[in-house]
């Protein structure tokens, strides 16, 4: 265990501090060993979705607000924060909100205003499917969980929470919430046309229930925004949406 801490493969203990360089930028990050995949990928390779977050980058500037719903443990708000306005971010899980709150912290950040609160369509208290050891699959979506650890976290709206803020970037990742946080703000979205960075599954939409597979994309198409698959490197006609697998979608309004 010495050796392989020495040769920075893992670390000893369960929490530890790891500094993300970016763009020149040394962001310090709290991590910790228990939550599992997020934490461990930026301390084994120093960044955790290095594509998404150079796309995210390319939207902002000093002007512009991020919002960064399902924020896990931050990565993405902190490393954006020197490079725009504002960042909003929304964490339920109290343990994670805490780390990431944490992590504001150690760099110093008065820009980033974090809500232990998930996005949903109208303001209540819902039971929750925590992941203690893989922090980032938790979900309203019940999961295949020998020992589900069950927690009450509390649901608000974008108008609720961001009423006077203009939301010009999103990124979204909510693990089959995600049509109820787009279709359930729909008005707050239409009124600002933010570029939205989102991971979207069919599987898991559909098991939550509350919408169709296809109601987000349509949406979307219904009401002049783009939609680019990463999965298949294009734009998606209305033909294209694949029901069956996980993608990153980059949205953009037509201006």
């Amino acid at each position: 265990a010495f050796i392989q801490r020495k040769r920075n493969i893992t670390f000893q203990d369960n929490k530890t501090d790891s500094t993300i360089n970016y763009r020149n930028n040394d962001t310090k990050t709290a991590l910790n060993r228990k939550f599992g995949h997020v934490d461990m990928k930026i301390f084994r390779d120093g960044i955790y979705e290095k594509d998404i977050v150079d796309d995210i980058f390319n939207e902002l500037d000093a002007t512009k607000n991020l919002i960064d719903i399902g924020a896990n443990i931050g990565q993405h708000s902190l490393l954006m924060a020197p490079y725009c306005k504002n960042v909003y971010s929304f964490e339920p899980i109290p343990a994670v909100y805490n780390q990431f709150k944490e992590s504001i912290g150690l760099n110093h950040y008065q820009n980033i205003h974090l809500f232990n609160t998930a996005v949903g369509n109208k303001k209540e208290t819902q039971p929750f499917n925590y992941v203690t050891n893989h922090a980032g699959t938790s979900s309203f979506v019940e999961r295949d969980n020998p020992n589900p650890n069950i927690i009450s976290v509390q649901i608000d709206t974008l108008e609720n929470r961001l009423s006077d803020v203009k939301m010009d970037v999103i990124k979204l990742d909510v693990e089959g919430y995600e049509s109820v946080v787009i279709l359930g703000n729909k008005e707050k979205i239409l009124k600002d046309k933010p570029v939205i960075f989102m991971e979207y599954n069919p599987v898991w939409v559909e098991k939550e229930g509350s919408y169709k597979t296809d109601e987000v994309f349509n949406f979307f198409l219904d009401n002049q925004f783009t939609i680019f698959s990463r999965n298949k490197n294009k734009i998606l006609s209305r033909e294209e949406l694949d029901t069956k697998n996980q993608d990153n979608w980059i949205v953009k309004p037509i201006l």
